[in-house]
């Protein structure tokens, strides 16, 4: 059986190309600010982690969670600088996605680890 380690590397995992949407307040025309999502990186390769699910009495809660909830692996670039504000949009499929905690680093350099949220 192969460690998770070695399922998590490799090219294979980044197979999606994501934006890494930067918060940056603007004026609209009456000059009043409003909170509008900037492209920080664009092309930016990523992967999906597939979550393992349990089976139990719970589950009916957790397949409701997973369908919104997804978490993404980013090759490791130093000061990535990825927030909680943030957003993250999907190129295929269209989907934004909003950053709800910190990204988390993935073994030692290996990657970055970003939970998500489907914005509504």
């Amino acid at each position: 059986m192969r460690d998770r380690r070695d399922i998590r590397r490799g090219r294979g995992i980044y197979d999606r190309r994501i934006q890494i949407l930067q918060p940056v307040d603007e004026p609209n025309e009456y000059n009043e600010e409003q909170l509008v999502y900037s492209p920080k990186y664009t092309d930016f390769p990523a992967g999906k982690v597939n979550k393992s699910s349990q089976g139990n009495e719970g589950s009916d809660g957790q397949i409701i969670q997973s369908s919104s909830m997804v978490d993404w692996q980013l090759p490791f670039v130093p000061d990535l600088g990825i927030k909680t504000s943030w957003r993250i949009k999907d190129q295929f499929s269209g989907l934004t996605y909003e950053v709800i905690a910190p990204a988390e680093e993935v073994g030692r350099r290996e990657a970055w680890l970003v939970k998500t949220r489907i914005v509504e």
